[in-house]
C-alpha cells in the first residue's frame, strides 16, 4: 500500500509550490492531511505514516532523493504479477501529455527504472 495516494496532482503539485515558497509545511501526518484538505487535493495518507519530512535544497547542495527499498520491490513485484492487465498504472495526466495515447513500453520493468531514474534526477537540486 502507498504511504501517499493523491487522486488531483495539478492541486498537489500548487500545494508543494506553496510549500516551497515559504507556507510552513505540515510537521505531522494530520497536519499534512488538514492542508491537503484545505487545499482540495483529493487524496489519502497512510495511518502508517509516522512523521513527514520536507528537504529544501540549497542552490549549491545536490540533493538525491532515494525510494525506499520496500517501495522498489512492491512495484517490482506488481510488474510481476499484474492487476487487471496493468503492469504499471501512471497517473492518469500521462496520457493528456501523449496526446490521448495510453502508455504501453515493451520492458515494463526497464520503463520502471527509467521513469525512476528520470524522477530522482528531476527531483535533484
Amino acid at each position: 500500500m502507498a504511504l501517499i495516494e493523491i487522486a488531483d496532482f495539478e492541486k498537489w503539485g500548487n500545494l508543494l509550490k506553496e510549500w516551497a515558497r515559504g507556507k510552513t509545511p505540515p510537521r505531522t501526518p494530520q497536519e499534512l492531511k488538514d492542508q491537503m484538505a484545505s487545499a482540495g487535493v483529493a487524496g489519502r495518507v497512510s495511518d502508517e505514516v509516522k512523521s513527514v519530512q520536507f528537504i529544501v535544497p540549497d542552490d549549491k547542495t545536490l540533493v538525491i532523493l532515494l525510494p525506499a527499498p520496500k517501495a522498489i520491490d512492491a512495484a517490482e513485484a506488481q510488474m510481476a504479477r499484474p492487476p487487471a492487465g496493468v503492469p504499471y498504472p501512471l497517473p492518469a495526466f500521462y496520457k493528456e501529455a501523449f496526446g490521448g495515447a495510453d502508455a504501453n513500453p515493451k520492458d515494463w520493468k526497464t520503463f520502471n527504472a527509467q521513469r525512476l531514474g528520470e524522477y530522482t534526477i528531476n527531483s535533484c537540486h
